[in-house]
């Protein structure tokens, strides 16, 4: 099932818009600030390889809430998703980051915020619940390979959320502070259309609240260091990240 582990590819500096953050400034692989007119059902990818997002069901950009620049995405928890084709930049490499800005509506059930789903027994998730706050699956032919989870969101505030895979280790953050960690050794590569707001076709992981500045770089851009004590911590961007493109 799993492919060949992919080359990792890492990008240089670029001059950049002096309103984006220069701190943690590394290529990104996917790169989505969500940026514009209240109701539109389209938004651009920023970052280095320009993927084309679709909007599914009533997913929108919204005006009334956002972290930076005045709008965000929207999901209602209905049947509200958007979905990216598949890529090597979905793979989970020797060194891997995914991170994003999250303000629930409710934390009543289990919510999908990213994932890349190849079928029902392989796929990769990042999610929430109230009973186990926030997720990292990673199912092989139907086995948790990993299997994390804590740092649960009670309320509607924003929230950063940070997946770092330096290496084996792996670790969860939330607002900076490292809350969970796994060393695994194994890559694991899907072919499967990346997820945002569900888990995947024929699910019912939809989420319900608003997702903002979501970015996935194969590289270590918050320089974390996972440690097994939890004691790690990484730096809390404070503005949007540098468009590259």
């Amino acid at each position: 099932m799993s492919r060949a582990i992919h080359t990792l590819i890492s990008g240089g500096n670029m001059a950049t818009p002096h309103q984006r953050n220069h701190i943690l400034n590394q290529k990104p692989a996917l790169l989505l600030h969500f940026d514009g007119a209240d109701a539109a059902t389209a938004t651009s990818d920023s970052g280095g390889t320009g993927h084309t997002i679709n909007f599914n069901g009533d997913a929108q950009l919204d005006t009334d809430q956002s972290k930076f620049f005045g709008s965000s995405l929207l999901l209602d928890g209905s049947i509200d998703y958007l979905s990216i084709n598949d890529h090597a930049d979905w793979d989970i490499l020797t060194n891997s980051t995914i991170d994003f800005w999250v303000k629930h509506t409710h934390h009543s059930g289990t919510e999908c915020y990213i994932s890349q789903y190849e079928d029902s027994s392989n796929w990769w998730e990042l999610r929430h619940s109230h009973t186990d706050g926030i997720r990292l699956l990673v199912s092989i032919e139907g086995n948790f390979r990993i299997n994390i989870y804590g740092g649960e969101i009670i309320d509607t505030n924003w929230h950063h959320i940070a997946l770092c895979k330096v290496g084996n280790n792996y670790g969860l953050y939330k607002d900076g502070v490292q809350f969970q960690y796994v060393s695994y050794a194994t890559i694991y590569s899907f072919a499967g259309l990346l997820y945002i707001g569900n888990l995947g076709p024929g699910q019912t992981l939809y989420f319900n609240g608003h997702l903002d500045e979501i970015r996935i770089v194969q590289g270590n851009p918050f320089g974390a260091a996972p440690v097994v004590g939890l004691t790690d911590k990484i730096t809390v961007p404070c503005l949007p990240y540098t468009s590259w493109r």
